[in-house]
Parts: structure tokens; sequence; C-alpha cells
């Protein structure tokens, strides 16, 4: 088998086809990124609209509550109905004259839950 000529294996990927590669991939993430990040943003939002329905739930259950026992003024404190409720790590609030901000840490995404006819 003297003159035979073999071919010499191919090894790996040239600079050509690693260069495409890099440049899909970046294309990939540039399309992927924007809609990651307006999902964290909805996310966040809805973590807010929850803690605000459950502040809000909790006014109304301590309202009826108080109501039920019979008490001349049936609206709970801000702190009843704050310390009543389960809210997530993330959420911090703010009252005033029982008018809540409830805002997501560290964010711009914010709701205001309104409690003047529950709370004192």
């Amino acid at each position: 088998m003297e003159g035979e000529v073999i071919s010499p294996r191919r090894q790996g990927f040239t600079l050509v086809e690693l260069v495409v590669s890099i440049v899909i991939l970046g294309i990939l993430a540039a399309i992927a990124l924007p809609k990651f990040v307006t999902l964290s943003t909805n996310a966040r939002q809805a973590v807010v609209n929850g803690g605000k329905a459950a502040l809000q739930g909790s006014a109304v259950l301590a309202y009826a509550a108080n109501a039920a026992a019979g008490q001349t003024n049936p609206k709970a404190s801000f702190t009843s109905i704050l310390s009543a409720t389960s809210l997530d790590a993330n959420i911090l609030t703010s009252n005033v004259a029982c008018t809540v901000e409830v805002r997501y840490s560290g964010t711009s995404v914010t709701a205001t839950a309104v409690l003047t006819d529950f709370c004192s």
C-alpha cells in the first residue's frame, strides 16, 4: 500500500465557524434580554399587587370581625391589620392615614392601598 495518500483528520473548529457561532449567540441574547427584563418587572408588579390585595383583605376581615363582635367603632388599627397579613419578604409598606404605599424592595414598583374605610 505504498503511495496511498491518507487525508489528515480534521480536528476542532475553524475560526470562522467559532465567530459565526458567537455572533448567533449574541443575536439571540440581544433578543432575549429585553424580554427577560420585562418579565422581571411584571413579576415584581404582580407581587406588589398581591401584597396590596392581602392588606385590603385583612382590613376588611378585621372590620367585619370587630363589627360582628358589636364594637361601636369596628375600624382596626393599621398595626393590627399589618400583623395579620402575610407579605412577601421583598414588600415594604409605608402608612399615612391608612393609605398604604406597597413597594417592592430596591425598585420603583409600587401600588397604593386605600384602607380608610376599614382602618383607624
